[in-house]
């Protein structure tokens, strides 16, 4: 599904457990409030957090309730814990501490995407092109190997979706600021859903619609007030997109997809038809990207033109592992403050690990890398060469990553 990982399913029956059941009172935020006191004397009890689970489901609180199942694996040694996570993936009756069913409840909890620090993916420093799937075309498009150098990997288990008849009606995505590494700056995404025959829409509290048909991502529609955008979707006859057009005031996005015999992209060309202002700049202005693949699915050329001159190219080789080996990026525009070429290469060790980089344009200048015995922390040094003693370096800068493999 779209935008949203489907990893949290959760479906609700209209029952209040805040209500009086058969002349027995039960306040979920009394008993929320006692269990997590007990489990400040012991965290250690397993059943605490299981009835402790069942209050913030009850009283709605959901990304708690998911928190909670977090926090027993780490305080526990996990047992009844993760009998709970299989019974809710199969569907788990959430009951009151008198016995009384509140809701049926599903999670497709997945216990290896509980780690919440941020980390780099490992495909970088064994010279895979960096593997950034795009619901939209379908395959790793677009990224190369010296960009994805700032790229961070995270994982999460937080979206929840609400069902009733076993039909989704919300969505709630929670995420939260990329320069934190805790919840302190939590956001919740919120969606509806409607449907109409063979037709779906989801509709965020942000004013994006999507409609899918048939299974089919066929328009997004946008308007926050301020700001819109309409998105219409083209596929070929094995259901892969083939092309989207996006329309917005500034002007017009198109994005053609031609495809290898295996499906896989052979070329993705995006082509911009736009006014850099709609009210003080209308000049017309054009671009053009057109990056392409091999039938692995590797980046091997990039090409961008402004007003149908080319303005950037980039080149990529790999060796006969398959690991990029050269990357060269070659700017036509001569003014000091465009942006330089460059010509780099890669060495590995003999386990495959990236361990330097040089630029055959800047010869005084390398990147070296250097790990941990399990390889799970990598530490980046950026170099200068001293004209003095060339056998001498300085270090530049000082950068240091948790790998996830």
């Amino acid at each position: 599904m779209k935008k949203i990982s489907v990893l949290i399913l959760i479906s609700l029956l209209l029952i209040s457990c805040d209500q009086k059941i058969e002349n027995v009172s039960y306040n979920a935020i009394e008993t929320i409030d006692r269990l997590n006191d007990e489990l400040k004397e012991d965290k250690t009890d397993e059943d605490l957090y299981v009835d402790l689970f069942n209050a913030y489901v009850i009283n709605n609180e959901y990304f708690e309730a998911i928190r909670v199942i977090d926090k027993a694996l780490d305080n526990t040694d996990g047992q009844k814990t993760k009998e709970l996570i299989e019974d809710l993936r199969d569907g788990y009756d959430v009951l009151d501490t008198n016995g009384a069913f509140c809701k049926h409840i599903m999670i497709d909890y997945d216990i290896d995407q509980t780690d919440q620090t941020y980390q780099r993916n490992v495909d970088f420093y064994q010279g895979k092109t960096d593997k950034v799937s795009i619901d939209r075309i379908g395959t790793d498009v677009d990224d190369d190997l010296s960009f994805n150098d700032e790229k961070l990997y995270k994982k999460s288990n937080y979206t929840i979706y609400l069902l009733e008849d076993d039909m989704i009606v919300d969505i709630f995505h929670y995420t939260y600021d990329t320069s934190s590494r805790d919840f302190a700056d939590l956001k919740e995404n919120h969606y509806s859903v409607r449907y109409d025959g063979d037709d779906v829409y989801y509709v965020s509290d942000d004013g994006l619609t999507d409609h899918y048909q048939n299974g089919k991502l066929i328009e997004e529609i946008y308007d926050n007030g301020d700001q819109s955008y309409n998105i219409i979707y083209e596929y070929d006859d094995n259901g892969h997109i083939q092309s989207y057009t996006k329309t917005n005031t500034s002007g017009v996005t198109k994005v053609t997809v031609t495809r290898h015999e295996n499906g896989i992209p052979e070329s993705v060309e995006e082509y911009n038809d736009f006014v850099a202002d709609p009210e003080f700049d209308t000049e017309a202005r054009t671009s053009k990207t057109i990056s392409e693949y091999d039938d692995e699915g590797k980046i091997i050329a990039k090409t961008d033109y402004f007003n149908d001159e080319i303005s950037a190219i980039l080149n990529f080789e790999y060796d006969n592992e398959g690991r990029l080996y050269k990357e060269t990026f070659i700017n036509p525009d001569p003014s000091p403050f465009a942006f330089g070429s460059y010509e780099r290469v890669y060495t590995y060790d003999d386990n495959g690990y990236l361990i330097r980089s040089d630029d055959l344009l800047d010869p005084d200048h390398y990147t070296k890398y250097e790990y941990n015995d399990d390889h799970t922390m990598v530490t980046v040094y950026t170099l200068y060469l001293g004209n003095e003693d060339p056998d001498a370096s300085k270090v530049t800068d000082t950068q240091e990553y948790e790998l996830h493999h």
